[in-house]
């Protein structure tokens, strides 16, 4: 049997079927728009509703326990409808506070205050998510330091709207300061993130940072004159291989408190100590001794050496400062000990591009005139010395201003970068200052020491000058730099001398049985020429 199913001719028409069609597209948009209403209004309605507590009698008890009464109760908004003057011990406000707004006085038409009664301070705590209204965090007097500070701490995000500080914030958090008002600065530890805006939400340029800056780093050419101090004390036919570096750092920042701590070993793990090698800070002077020899306590005896494996190390200096930002600075300088039986060449000295023809210095025509030529000093004393140099034209006495200042350094009339005393006396030409900074090392020998001077001008005009240090031995009965504690000799076998320093030429000793050549350092030569003294 053949069955079929006939639908209504309720489309019939096309009158009718325009109808429908229109129908149908009113109530699928009347469906669109109300699926729209509902999600629109979801938002709304997860937000979490305000229910204020109202401090009313902020006069009477501490804001620490209105707080924890508002916390008790449920609330999760606070208004001041009264001055909060003391804030007690446990002033934190955590995450389940979201708002703090002062209302405004109608006797004085201005809004209600925190603090100004002592020394207290309002924590808003890591995880808090809070926005504070209209507040005036009082110090407790105009002449007076001390009062109410707030403190953000890292995971915090707070917006402050139209709030004073009379002492400084301090933020490590995540805020937004709009239209608020800092007399005495702010310490922001998280400045890269800190928005400051007008009362009209525009970008402003925030208050002054107080927190303290803390930076660590190299002097100019401290790198070449460590290379050029290792390959001094571990050069050709040196079978001593004592270390004895001085090395600088410069401490900068207006961090007030930082502690410089030091470390030496290999490489790959500067922190670990390597027997018999140490680092130790200098105090007063910017640098740290790095050495393997040991001098006797009792100050009588020959030094002992502890033989450095070859390598590469690495000298970390750590500079900590509590308070500052950052709080922690670090340098590090490496350096390189050969094989025990090879050499290490002396560092190349740059000279002229042969290929470039070089300008001929004119006629000297000027005067030296420093504030000092001549210093004086006794061994065993790190010392200082600063000379305030300047140049005159001889004809029309005017000052002439050196363009460049080449300084040399010489003992006994030994270059000092080639021998092993490298870093005992320094000296360098400060260009802005214009002055020639001598730095004495306390194991720096007694001698004679140049710093010779080439002053270089305009029009190529040169100036040779020196300036002369002379170390001495402390008189009978005092100590020396080697020997703490014990008296000066008055025979051959009662004291012990750092013969690295002493100046040698081409000569033999028939005493000694040993010989010294040009290409020695200056040890052998030293030790040869002693013993003949002594014997």
């Amino acid at each position: 049997m053949n069955l079929k199913c006939k639908l209504p001719n309720f489309f019939d028409g096309q009158r009718t079927r325009q109808k429908g069609f229109r129908a149908l597209a009113i109530l699928t948009a009347f469906s669109l728009l109300t699926v729209g209403v509902v999600f629109l209004q979801t938002p709304v309605q997860a937000q979490e509703e305000l229910k204020v507590f109202p401090i009313t009698d902020g006069g009477s008890f501490n804001f620490d326990t209105l707080l924890q009464n508002a916390v008790d109760g449920g609330y999760n908004a606070i208004s001041l409808k009264s001055n909060c003057r003391s804030l007690g011990p446990n002033a934190k406000i955590g995450k389940e506070i979201k708002e703090l707004t002062a209302e405004k006085s109608q006797t004085t038409n201005s809004y209600y205050y925190m603090g100004g009664s002592a020394n207290e301070k309002l924590i808003i705590s890591t995880g808090a998510n809070l926005t504070v209204k209209n507040v005036t965090f009082k110090k407790k007097n105009n002449l007076d330091n001390n009062g109410c500070t707030v403190e953000i701490e890292k995971g915090a995000q707070v917006t402050f709207e139209n709030c004073t500080f009379e002492l400084p914030p301090v933020n490590h958090g995540q805020v937004i300061f709009k239209g608020c008002d800092f007399p005495k600065g702010i310490k922001d530890y998280a400045s890269d993130t800190t928005k400051y805006l007008s009362s009209d939400g525009q970008p402003v340029q925030g208050p002054t940072n107080l927190v303290p800056t803390l930076t660590l780093t190299k002097p100019e050419d401290a790198d070449e004159n460590i290379a050029a101090a290792i390959a001094g004390q571990f050069g050709k036919s040196n079978s001593n291989r004592g270390l004895a570096l001085t090395v600088p750092y410069q401490l900068g920042g207006t961090a007030t408190n930082a502690q410089i701590t030091a470390t030496v070993g290999k490489k790959e793990s500067p922190s670990t100590p390597v027997k018999g090698l140490t680092a130790r800070v200098i105090k007063g002077n910017p640098t740290v001794e790095i050495s393997n020899i040991k001098y006797p306590a009792s100050g009588s005896g020959e030094p002992t050496v502890t033989e450095i494996p070859a390598g590469v190390y690495t000298i970390r200096i750590t500079a900590t400062a509590a308070g500052a930002s950052p709080k922690t600075a670090t340098i590090e300088y490496e350096f390189t000990i050969p094989p025990k039986d090879g050499s290490q060449p002396q560092p190349p000295v740059p000279g002229p591009n042969p290929d470039q023809p070089q300008p001929q210095p004119q006629e000297n025509n000027l005067e030296f005139k420093p504030d000092h030529k001549d210093f004086e000093n006794t061994i065993g004393v790190t010392k200082d010395f600063e000379v305030k140099l300047a140049w005159e034209d001889k004809t029309t006495h005017q000052p002439k201003i050196p363009k460049d200042v080449a300084v040399k350094v010489l003992y006994n009339n030994e270059i000092i970068s080639q021998n092993r005393d490298v870093a005992y006396v320094t000296a360098k030409y400060d260009a802005t200052a214009k002055v020639l900074k001598i730095h004495q090392d306390a194991q720096a020998p007694a001698g004679t020491y140049l710093i010779q001077l080439t002053a270089t001008f305009d029009n190529n005009q040169t100036s040779k000058n020196t300036i002369q240090l002379i170390v001495k031995n402390k008189p009978s009965g005092g100590t020396d730099n080697n020997n703490p504690g014990s008296s000066s000799p008055s025979s051959k076998g009662s004291s012990y001398f750092d013969l690295r320093a002493i100046p040698f030429t081409c000569d033999t000793c028939p005493k000694a049985k040993t010989s010294a050549k040009k290409d020695d350092v200056p040890d052998t030569a030293a030790a040869a020429r002693l013993f003949c003294s002594l014997n």
